[in-house]
């Protein structure tokens, strides 16, 4: 009987995310979806010569290099003869199902299907809704995901061709997304606790080789300041220190200069709202640096145990690569993913783990609970996100492509600033997107490659 009540859970939860993916996925382009897709085809016309055209798919787009993006953008441009928004996003999100295919593998024990059903719970929802709606964000962020998690599927593996399966994957999530230069080494250190160490300098050299290539001709954009400034400015500015503990915070709320008007009511300091990312974030650091020399969770379970790596690293190099945006980058909703696998991982590790204080029956109670508590969560985040942010994103996109056909014009909303003088650098900054989007749509409806939905 749980069993049945665990699958229609399950089943529940993915067919209300279906219902929303469909209902308010809208064939508007959004943010980069005009430069990384369509712009990106208008550069491809301008091409002569198979080579030149060859080199466009591994140009970049701001510090990455989306060329597993625009093969697919390609195909479904020979397919279809235009782009539509609506179609790239269903191909992304489909994503989401390889990734619940991996958890699915990777949980074993008697408690399998309720661990499976709390982490549907927590990765199918709208929580990270510009993962889900955003085109471009959607065949980037939830893509990388199958890549890396097959990258290290196939490292833990003992089959013949499990190697050159993980490189195979290493390689396609790198041309993914830049923050994939991290698989080959973590799939290194799989092989160092293997004792592979041949395999462990193929993929060394394999890195080598990839990092050459995907910074030959590399130039930082404008707005992103190098590396090693921003770890500067993480050093040298104590307020900075706190942003990486919010990264990871972000499922639970907004900013905190969002809050620091409510403080200032009951006369508290604005700092105090730094107490909660700080807490939270310390007590993931000690799970994580327990369960590694104290449980060596790494020798039981070494698959979910470089999944947590992975996404701790990964989560510490984007929230190193985007200070320069101060908290305002945590209000993004498409970084929530990174804290609900990093949860996940947090749920799967427990299981595994012998607590001396709690017994088979205890576990199961508390699964139970975990359970109740979770879609809790998920109904309040997909009412959350569709009140706040889904259904205004879908309105207002429809509403600029009318805009646009009226007025020939694509209007960019302002977002609302505490800082009156930051607003009025997005205004001045909007205006000329404004302009530029104006032209990426004309030329992208005049060579068909964009088609106005009725």
């Amino acid at each position: 009987m749980k069993k049945y009540i665990y699958r229609w859970i399950i089943w529940l939860t993915i067919s209300v995310y279906v219902f929303f993916l469909i209902r308010y996925s809208v064939n508007v382009p959004y943010a980069d979806d005009f430069y990384a897709i369509y712009g990106w085809f208008l550069g491809l016309d301008t091409m002569s010569g198979w080579w030149t055209k060859f080199l466009h798919f591994f140009s970049l787009h701001n510090e990455h290099r989306l060329v597993r993006n625009h093969v697919v953008q390609y195909v479904v441009c020979f397919f279809t003869e235009t782009i539509n928004i609506k179609t790239i996003i269903y191909i992304g999100n489909s994503s989401l199902f390889f990734v619940l295919l991996f958890f699915r593998k990777a949980i074993k024990g008697s408690y399998k299907l309720l661990l499976f059903t709390i982490i549907t719970l927590l990765l199918v929802n709208l929580r990270y809704a510009e993962s889900s709606f955003f085109a471009m964000a959607a065949l980037e962020n939830l893509r990388l995901l199958v890549f890396a998690l097959r990258a290290l599927y196939f490292a833990t593996k003992e089959w013949k061709i499990n190697h050159a399966l993980a490189l195979v994957f290493s390689v396609f999530a790198i041309w993914t997304q830049g923050n994939a230069l991290l698989v080959l080494p973590m799939i290194s250190i799989v092989y160092v606790f293997q004792k592979k160490y041949y395999k462990c300098l193929s993929s060394l050299i394999l890195l080598a080789v990839f990092s050459i290539l995907y910074f030959w001709g590399y130039v930082s954009p404008a707005w992103s300041p190098p590396m090693a400034e921003n770890l500067a400015r993480l050093f040298t500015q104590p307020e900075n220190w706190f942003f990486p503990f919010a990264f990871l915070w972000n499922i639970i709320g907004a900013p905190a200069y969002y809050f620091t008007s409510v403080l200032a009511r009951f006369s508290m300091p604005s700092w105090c709202i730094y107490i909660p990312p700080v807490v939270v974030w310390i007590w993931f650091l000690w799970y994580f640096i327990y369960i590694t020399f104290w449980k060596r969770y790494y020798k039981k379970k070494l698959l979910v145990y470089c999944v947590f790596t992975f996404i701790l690293l990964n989560s510490l190099l984007t929230s190193i690569s985007r200070i320069q945006f101060w908290y305002e980058v945590i209000v993004t909703s498409r970084y929530t993913l990174y804290s609900i696998l990093f949860l996940c991982c947090v749920l799967l590790s427990s299981y595994d783990i012998r607590w001396p204080i709690l017994q088979n029956k205890c576990k199961h109670i508390i699964g139970i609970f975990i359970l109740s508590l979770a879609i809790v969560i998920n109904i309040w985040f997909t009412y959350f996100t569709y009140t706040f942010w889904l259904k205004t994103n879908s309105s207002q996109r429809i509403e600029a492509m009318r805009t646009y056909q009226t007025e020939w014009s694509y209007p960019i909303i302002v977002l609302p600033s505490i800082d009156e003088d930051k607003k009025e650098k997005i205004y001045d900054f909007s205006r000329e997107e404004s302009i530029l989007y104006t032209k990426i749509l004309d030329e992208s409806i005049e060579k068909w490659y964009y088609k106005i939905s009725r």
